[in-house]
């Protein structure tokens, strides 16, 4: 069921165009963060929102290329039992339709969640998936620019979506191998389950897990010569950087 779920979600997502869903993102953007008008206030704001919207609309429509990677490890035999079910996992809140933020919100700004969630559990545990230290590095860039988009108040609910799979990959690294495998059938059967089936919530809670992104700051952006800049504080070698619609830049 898992998988039929996840593929009419993908041909949705890549369905979306930056140019096209752009204007109907950044409203929406705007109406979620209102403080972001004030930070940008000025005669560029429209333009400034909707060239934001076009980069994370960009990086929304990667998701598929991420999810078919973690499809990939999930039927890795090779693939540690305990990893492969927290990717089945995240690949489960990919299918939810009514998540922390809903998949109909307009523009595909619904699918944001969904990006997070994914590409912090394949950053923050499968370096694998992604590869070389570099593509780990501009992940983290992308978690952080999705990030401008999150109301600080919500910050706590993602932050539990993304504990309750690390939950789930700890605590199944002490159990049998044929209960990480049954846990594993379990949502692939029923995505719309509880990741944490009763007899495998971590008792003491599980160690902190990989969404450290939260505590960071976003970048800050601006318009040049009408391309998109962002700067990101934190990096070892700080740079501005320009930021296209189809991922260039991180």
């Amino acid at each position: 069921m898992l998988f039929e779920l996840l593929h009419q979600s993908l041909k949705r997502i890549s369905d979306l165009d930056p140019r096209r869903d752009a204007p109907a993102f950044a409203r929406a953007m705007l109406a979620l963060r209102p403080e972001l008008a004030q930070r940008w206030a000025g005669a560029e704001l429209e333009r400034l929102a909707q060239a934001v919207a076009g980069v994370q609309i960009g990086l929304i429509r990667e998701l598929p290329d991420v999810a078919r990677a973690a499809e990939a490890a999930v039927f890795d035999r090779s693939t540690f039992p305990a990893a492969r079910c927290a990717l089945v996992g995240a690949l489960g809140y990919l299918v939810r339709p009514r998540d922390l933020l809903p998949d109909d919100l307009p523009g595909g700004l619904g699918f944001l969640d969904d990006s997070l969630v994914l590409r912090t559990v394949t950053t923050g545990f499968f370096g694998e998936v992604h590869g070389r230290l570099e593509c780990l590095d501009q992940e983290r860039r992308k978690l952080r620019f999705h990030a401008l988009c999150l109301p600080a108040e919500r910050l706590p609910e993602f932050a539990r979506a993304l504990d309750e799979v690390w939950a789930l990959f700890h605590r199944l690294l002490g159990v049998p191998r044929e209960a990480a495998e049954a846990t594993t059938k379990a949502i692939i059967e029923d995505p719309f389950g509880r990741l944490l089936p009763d007899g495998l919530a971590p008792t003491p809670p599980a160690p902190i897990g990989p969404a450290g992104w939260l505590t960071m700051p976003g970048p800050s952006v601006r318009l040049v010569a009408g391309k998109l800049h962002a700067l990101f504080a934190g990096d070892l070698q700080p740079r501005e950087r320009e930021l296209g619609e189809a991922g260039q830049g991180f």
